[in-house]
């Protein structure tokens, strides 16, 4: 009996070790992010469509947040509008005056293409998207201020809603969730 005992608490011993490796592995990996007054872009038509969230704008302030596999993501500063139209819901669409966008870097030069612009230094810019960024960068996607990289084929775009205030719309190719921050409610979910 004491040699089953033994034998039973080898085996244990044998899959905590095989074990913890996998569950190590399973962690996401966060990186640390670089959000720069000398990285502002101006996009003069912003149109971004992915997982049934389209928004536009016209001459768009983009600031990059870049990490060590690329751009995870951008501040947008400006006016635009957002449409959220799930096929098994209704839409969800307004208008925002900024953005916080979070989206895998394999997608960046797709979805957001400022790789070609040129880039200007505006601090003003930098200070307001650093202090909206404060607030946003932890509702999706991140371990404390570090960026978590968002699934490829999949947008977050986190609103600034003149009729809906701080709004999340996370989408993916297989699942989607809208929540309001302002009223603390969640608006549609699709698992």
């Amino acid at each position: 009996m004491k040699r089953n005992v033994i034998v039973h608490v080898a085996g244990v011993a044998a899959l905590l070790v095989v074990a913890a490796p996998l569950v190590a592995q399973e962690t996401p990996k966060s990186y640390p992010i670089t959000f720069q007054a000398d990285d502002v872009h101006t996009i003069a038509n912003l149109s971004i469509e992915l997982n049934d969230l389209k928004l536009t704008g016209s001459n768009m302030i983009v600031i990059p947040i870049r990490c060590q596999p690329g751009i995870t993501g951008a501040m947008l500063i400006g006016k635009g509008d957002y449409e959220f139209a799930p096929a098994d819901g209704d839409a969800i669409k307004g208008v925002f005056r900024a953005a916080m966008l979070r989206l895998n870097p394999v997608d960046q030069p797709k979805l957001l293409p400022i790789n070609d612009g040129e880039a200007t230094t505006d601090y003003a810019v930098h200070e307001m998207g650093r202090h909206m960024l404060d607030n946003v960068f932890r509702h999706c996607w991140h371990s404390g201020m570090d960026a978590l990289i968002p699934d490829a084929g999949s947008l977050v775009a986190n609103v600034y809603s003149t009729t809906q205030g701080d709004l999340l719309i996370s989408t993916g190719p297989t699942s989607s969730v809208v929540h309001s921050f302002t009223d603390k409610a969640t608006l549609y979910t699709k698992k």
